[in-house]
């Protein structure tokens, strides 16, 4: 039987359209691995002030045009959607069966699937359904429509957390999966 494992995804995006285009993307594995990219070729006249101002403004990166981090268990990337999805689907790799969460998926999944070509040419380990924060905490009796963070103690938010980073958020969402998950299996 395979081991599989709940990663969460969280993504930021040029706009709320048909034709948004990724800005970045972070998923973060209850093992503690941590994918993070920031994409470098999107179309710049497609970003609302909002997103400049609330996104763009807090990327991690914005000071070099292309590179490759790594931090303890956390890998970071600044390059082009090309290169994003080979180093992602060699990070993916590692993982025998993926159950992937994401807050509320609706635009994160449809843009992480067309990553790939559609979610029908995903890399095998990754199922075609993404599960999501909102529907849980619905089923939990909370107002799914609640600030994220309001729902934690102090202590239960991560570290350095920046509201509208993927990582961020991917982490966040992450501990709340945890907290009101009733399955309480770790792998």
């Amino acid at each position: 039987m395979k081991n599989q494992i709940k990663i969460v995804l969280d993504t930021e995006f040029t706009s709320l359209t048909q034709d948004a285009q990724l800005l970045s993307l972070a998923l973060v594995a209850e093992t503690g691995e941590k994918f993070y990219a920031e994409f470098n070729d999107y179309n710049p006249n497609s970003i609302n002030k909002w997103v400049q101002e609330n996104v763009i403004e807090h990327f991690e990166m914005n000071d070099v045009k292309g590179c490759v981090r790594v931090e303890d268990n956390t890998i970071k990337y600044k390059t082009d959607k090309e290169r994003i999805v080979f180093y992602l689907t060699k990070w993916l790799q590692q993982f025998d069966e993926i159950q992937m969460w994401a807050d509320v998926p609706h635009y994160d999944w449809v843009l992480f699937c067309e990553l790939f070509g559609g979610s029908m040419n995903m890399p095998s380990n990754v199922h075609y359904m993404c599960l999501d924060l909102a529907t849980l905490l619905l089923a939990n009796g909370i107002d799914y429509r609640i600030e994220r963070i309001s729902l934690l103690d102090e202590n239960e938010i991560p570290e350095n957390y920046n509201a509208h980073n993927a990582l961020s958020d991917a982490e966040l969402t992450l501990v709340l999966l945890k907290k009101y998950s009733h399955d309480t299996k770790t792998t």
